[in-house]
């Protein structure tokens, strides 16, 4: 998952199988007392948009969940 900056911060546009990899990675999150707060929007094209609120050291948070995956 690529999140974008400027305007659109902390904002991504997933695939289903991305989308369900983000989830993953929440419950990961969420699991080892992480909880990342977001909100999700189901787009026409099949697409979620997805938005992380807060500030976030994003490769930190791939560290602990690849340490699990």
């Amino acid at each position: 998952m690529e999140v974008t900056g400027s305007n659109m911060k902390n904002t991504a546009v997933l695939t289903e199988d991305e989308y369900r990899e983000f989830n993953d990675r929440v419950a990961i999150l969420s699991q080892k007392g992480y909880d990342l707060v977001h909100e999700v929007h189901y787009q026409e094209d099949k697409t979620f948009k997805i938005k992380i609120h807060g500030e976030h050291d994003f490769d930190e948070l791939d560290k602990i969940c690849n340490e699990e995956l």
